[in-house]
């Protein structure tokens, strides 16, 4: 069987051809994608767990490659986990009062990100940037029960994905005054990315947090994404910022998704 690896551009394909109702029950030429970063495996899943893409045409079109433990993890609901060696790991919704798993949590992913070559001051600042975006769902999402926190390694790269299945960044803006007329999907993440934009108004002093990762990838290279509705936001290159963004329409997904990928040969 004839693979290729499953990329962003590969689910932005596969989504929206399901969307339109234009997805093959099965690949042409008996091709397979195979999911060795976790991005793009993440927000496949996403996507199924919708009920976007069907989970057994899916599993037609998508091969679980490296990520087979923490698909494993996935389907077994398991709400801290941490794969045999510690390259992987997930946390799940908030814990209330008790920040013993946020800390086993955060340790394994700065110990994750070190081993994939990370310095250990970036990695501590990645695992910060981590637990900032993390706290979004809490705070903004509606659903704080969904959230999810994901880590992985790989020689010379590190990636951190977090998201939920809340309102997502449109809703949650628009419920200020401010934002009441915010109406694109696209419009409302670059909002996101703004310093002190939230739905509490800009004038509130709160924000949804992202200024800690855009200061630890300063002159390190590195790719973003951030999806909600209908819209993904990306940033790649060294020193990202939100000025070097493209937004596009992509398949609908339901709360905020946030994949950020790491090199460490940038460092």
């Amino acid at each position: 069987m004839e693979t290729a690896s499953l990329s962003f551009k590969v689910v932005d394909d596969l989504g929206l051809a399901a969307e339109r109702m234009r997805l093959p029950a099965s690949p042409t030429g008996d091709r397979k994608y195979c999911a060795n970063a976790m991005g793009p495996f993440l927000e496949a899943y996403h996507l199924i767990n919708e009920g976007l893409l069907p989970r057994d045409v899916a599993n037609r079109w998508i091969s679980t490659g490296s990520q087979g433990e923490l698909a494993a993890a996935l389907r077994a609901d398991k709400s801290a986990w941490a794969s045999e060696g510690g390259k992987t790991g997930l946390l799940r919704g908030v814990y209330d009062n008790d920040i013993a798993p946020w800390h086993q949590f955060a340790r394994q992913a700065k110990s994750a990100a070190i081993e994939a070559g990370l310095p250990s001051a970036w990695a501590a600042e990645m695992v910060a940037a981590l637990g900032e975006i993390r706290s979004n769902f809490e705070e903004h999402s509606g659903a704080a029960e969904t959230g999810i926190a994901l880590f992985h390694s790989r020689t010379g790269i590190f990636e951190f994905v977090v998201a939920d299945r809340g309102m997502g960044v449109l809703a949650s803006l628009s419920s200020a005054a401010e934002y009441r007329d915010l109406k694109s999907h696209g419009d409302a993440l670059r909002l996101t990315l703004t310093e002190g934009a939230s739905r509490f108004g800009f004038q509130a002093g709160r924000g949804f947090g992202f200024r800690p990762l855009f200061v630890g990838l300063a002159n390190r290279r590195a790719i973003l994404r951030f999806r909600s509705g209908n819209a993904a936001l990306e940033i790649d290159g060294a020193s990202p910022t939100l000025m070097t963004a493209r937004i596009s329409e992509r398949p609908t997904l339901r709360g905020f998704f946030v994949s950020v990928t790491c090199h460490a040969e940038a460092a």
